[in-house]
């Protein structure tokens, strides 16, 4: 018998059990991963940026989420000496219709409270990154870039450290009510078919989270899109830069850009080519090196200079298709079947990451605090 069951060890599934084993210790709680090893699947396969907040309306919860997750996370990597940098980033604007976007840009985040902003001149913006062609910008001081893996692996220390129980090859099947509990039945690949009961349940599935909801039977599961994201390393070009430069977002895609990790390695990515059939493969690449590099030829000339290459694959579950705008997050309860203490996260892709730590307290106070 268990007081919480999460499903999914990406960085949503361990933040936020990391969240409730540190606050309700008494709790006797259970993460589990359908992998082997916690954050293999779109959590360790992405920019590693930290998010300002910037780009979406305001009543947004990516808005919201990201902001807040964003001021509890800048402190947590300090105080667990997790690899990180506040790099800063640089939006770029190569014409007049590019610097109209970026001021509406600045306007929206002034109005959510974003701080850091500033907007620049070409000169301005040349002293800070020499290589760089622009005809404005808009500096953000508050972005940066984290070490994932090692976040991940804090998170969970800190979550079995409270007493959580954490089970890799383990899989959600179905689910049915058992008075004031779930049942739930699991699967696991070393011990079979299992049954147990908890109080509440997030399923933080990341890619599958959709389908968990199916399996257990729920209706108005939202359609998700998986989209590939490619990342390409740039040889030669280590430490060529000191800021996150991003070109101007068209209304669903922030565009290819230009990122270091912490090492000062250059990688060009994410792009967004939406799949056939929502499978999770990163094997193919489905884009080309050329596409790239045309993409930030504009405002990155130099990059003929350099030898690009495939580096690797990200998949992201989008609640939008190329063709619709683009949409929240979804955190909700299934009371509408008759689950209210199911919580299930859709949609988390980023600013996900930058999040993460805003997702337990988000999930306590909305749909928690009025049941316990």
């Amino acid at each position: 018998m268990f007081d919480l069951v999460i499903i999914g060890a990406g960085v949503s599934g361990l933040s936020t059990a990391s969240y409730f084993a540190s606050k309700y210790k008494k709790w006797q709680i259970l993460l589990i991963e359908k992998s082997s090893h916690h954050g293999r699947g779109i959590s360790s396969r992405n920019s590693e940026v930290i998010h300002a907040g910037i780009y979406y309306p305001k009543k947004w919860l990516k808005s919201r989420l990201c902001l807040e997750g964003k001021n509890l996370l800048y402190p947590f990597l300090e105080k667990y000496s997790i690899p990180h940098k506040k790099t800063g980033k640089i939006i770029v604007a190569g014409n007049d219709q590019q610097e109209s976007t970026i001021n509406e840009i600045y306007s929206n985040a002034l109005g959510k409270n974003v701080n850091g902003l500033e907007l620049m001149t070409k000169k301005q913006v040349s002293v800070l990154e020499p290589d760089v062609k622009c005809k404005m910008g808009m500096f953000s001081s508050e972005s940066g870039i984290l070490s994932a893996d090692r976040y991940m692996n804090v998170l969970l220390s800190i979550f079995k450290g409270n007493g959580g129980y954490f089970i890799p090859d383990t899989e959600f099947k179905s689910i049915n009510n058992s008075g004031n509990e779930m049942n739930i039945t699991l699967h696991s690949n070393q011990d079979g078919i299992s049954q147990i009961e908890t109080k509440y349940l997030i399923n933080a599935g990341g890619l599958n989270a959709t389908s968990i909801s199916t399996d257990a039977g729920f209706s108005n599961v939202p359609d998700v899109y998986f989209c590939k994201g490619h990342y390409f390393k740039v040889h030669g070009a280590r430490n060529s830069f000191s800021h996150l430069i991003y070109p101007v977002p068209d209304k669903t895609y922030l565009g290819t850009h230009v990122t270091i990790d912490i090492q000062g390695e250059i990688k060009l990515g994410p792009d967004a080519v939406y799949m056939d059939n929502n499978k999770e493969d990163y094997s193919e690449c489905l884009s080309e090196k050329s596409s790239f590099i045309e993409s930030v030829k504009g405002f990155w000339p130099k990059i003929d200079d350099y030898e690009v290459e495939e580096d690797m694959i990200g998949i992201r579950p989008k609640l939008y298709s190329n063709d619709m705008n683009a949409k929240d997050f979804i955190i909700r309860d299934e009371g509408e079947d008759g689950y209210p203490n199911w919580i299930s996260m859709y949609g988390i892709e980023s600013p996900g990451l930058t999040a993460s730590m805003a997702f337990g307290p988000y999930i306590d106070r909305e749909f928690f605090s009025n049941t316990r």
